[in-house]
């Protein structure tokens, strides 16, 4: 069974995020910031991370940027509320895997998760 790290600060997409993915059959943790994510992937390394780009403290970039550090290899989708091409850009440039604007359709998002689970 597969574990994500899901980082989120709205806490109702926190809910329905996880609640989605364990419905599926996925182990999740979830945090609400990224100091809280680095530290919870120090402990206990996740076979993905869903990471919201706006969150307080340090925001979805710098916690790509820092994850890559701890593990370059390591499987991070970004999303986010506010498109914007260069955010998209530069979370792919930082090695993101996907990029998923919110809100999403639950299907897309899942074969998102699958697709990105199978091809690691």
């Amino acid at each position: 069974m597969y574990s994500i790290l899901v980082i989120e600060d709205n806490k109702d997409t926190q809910f329905l995020i996880s609640t989605i993915l364990r419905f599926e059959g996925y182990n999740t943790i979830a945090v609400d910031n990224g100091f809280s994510a680095l530290k919870e992937v120090k402990k206990n390394l996740p076979d993905m991370i869903l990471s919201d780009i706006g969150l307080p403290g340090l925001n979805g970039l710098q916690v790509l940027q820092e994850l890559k550090k701890i593990n370059e290899n390591l499987l991070v989708i970004m999303m986010t509320a506010n498109s914007n091409p260069k955010k998209e850009e530069r979370a792919k440039e930082l090695g993101a895997f996907e990029y998923i604007k919110k809100p999403f359709d639950h299907e897309k998002f899942l074969s998102t998760i699958k697709y990105a689970l199978e091809y690691k």
